[in-house]
């Protein structure tokens, strides 16, 4: 069960699969988000979570941990984080990062060919390609 805390210190407890349908951001990255789970359970981890969101086109989690195992659960979250690099994190085909301009404004999206082209025929203006 993963431990979420709110605001104010109040704590809800969850299911993986609730917690997921919970919208943390797009869902591209839930089967990441499942197989970190399980490794972090399996190394000690007791399932508190303090955030999980997108930062600059990758997945961001920061855990609640005990401290004589934060450094072996933050090399697990680590390597989560940086598979979600080449993961569409809007329907989880493989993707890749790309910087989006719109407006004077940037951001990083990961995105598969499709879901980029849906995305730009809805939102931003210009793409600048950063793939290698």
């Amino acid at each position: 069960m993963l431990k979420i805390r709110r605001r104010g210190g109040v704590q809800d407890v969850y299911s993986v699969e609730d917690f997921l349908n919970l919208r943390y951001a797009d869902r591209g990255w839930d089967g990441i988000l499942r197989k970190m789970f399980q490794e972090l359970s399996e190394a000690g981890w007791d399932g508190g979570v303090a955030q999980i969101k997108e930062k600059f086109g990758t997945l961001r989690v920061y855990l609640e941990v005990q401290e004589e195992i934060y450094d072996e659960l933050y090399e697990i979250v680590f390597r989560y984080e940086k598979l979600s690099e080449s993961v569409c994190e809007i329907c989880g085909a493989d993707g890749a990062k790309l910087r989006t301009m719109k407006d004077g404004r940037s951001w990083l999206k990961t995105n598969c060919d499709i879901c980029h082209d849906i995305f730009m025929q809805t939102s931003p203006k210009m793409i600048i390609d950063t793939r290698k």
